[in-house]
């Protein structure tokens, strides 16, 4: 496993789109697991990167996403197994460049794909890791962004989802900051983001290969944070980057090679 501590001014989004750069072309097509509606900050760092994007979502409020070139709602298990079965299945074989196959024969995997803050709320990750793999090119890339479980923030929300007050507490959190943007809520799982779980997760689902870049950026947390509370994260990010703790660090940025 490769790893890489990443520096402390660094943007989540903007490494990883510069990461994903370096593997695809401006022909590829690209799988985006949890596409959601299109909202989220790290799409526009993506579409100028290839020629076509698939999104999935089970989520039915990804269906107003504009920028993708289709949309399916179907789990990354559920498309996966449509992907590689007859094309009378529920989803269209696709070409390499990501569209539908000239007479529907046969399917087509895609260059990479991405699970960005996807990971964390899966039940079955075993299962979620296999899927993705099925869909991806013999070398393809899964890009995977999720908090670390052994941060204060993955630990906080480990801890109030086994006691059942991870709603309350969002909510409260969400209501401190006037004029927050409302987004879609998913129950966390927190059982693939750790280093360890992504590590067994990969050898179990058969990549032939796991990066991780580590990043401790305050910026990713503050919004959590009212008032004069946004100290902490910024104390801790200091602390963290002085001991050189890469286990500490509060996000994940990954790549899965197939």
């Amino acid at each position: 496993m490769e790893s890489r501590l990443l520096r402390g001014s660094d943007d989540q989004f903007d490494v990883l789109a510069g990461w994903v750069a370096e593997v695809v072309s401006p022909t590829d097509s690209l799988l985006d697991i949890g596409s959601g509606d299109g909202d989220d900050a790290y799409f526009s760092f993506i579409r100028p990167l290839v020629a076509h994007i698939v999104g999935v979502d089970p989520d039915p409020y990804g269906a107003g996403h504009t920028g993708i070139d289709a949309w399916h709602q179907l789990s990354i298990e559920a498309f996966a197994a449509a992907l590689t079965a007859a094309p009378a299945s529920g989803v269209p074989a696709l070409t390499e460049g990501g569209g539908p196959t000239p007479g529907g024969q046969g399917p087509a995997l895609f260059d990479a794909a991405l699970a960005v803050y996807v990971v964390e709320h899966v039940a079955q990750p075993a299962a979620f890791f296999s899927a993705a793999r099925a869909c991806l090119r013999p070398g393809g890339s899964l890009f995977v962004i999720t908090p670390n479980l052994w941060h204060y923030f993955g630990l906080l929300a480990k801890v109030t989802m086994v006691l059942g007050l991870e709603d309350r507490l969002l909510g409260a959190l969400r209501a401190s900051h006037a004029g927050h943007r409302h987004v879609a809520h998913f129950p966390v799982a927190y059982r693939a983001n750790s280093v360890r779980a992504l590590r067994r997760l990969a050898a179990e689902a058969g990549y032939s290969a796991l990066q991780i870049r580590h990043l401790e950026n305050p910026a990713v947390f503050e919004t959590y944070f009212p008032g004069r509370s946004v100290a902490f994260p910024r104390g801790y990010s200091k602390l963290i980057h002085r001991l050189g703790r890469p286990e500490l660090f509060g996000t994940l940025i990954c790549r899965f090679v197939n």
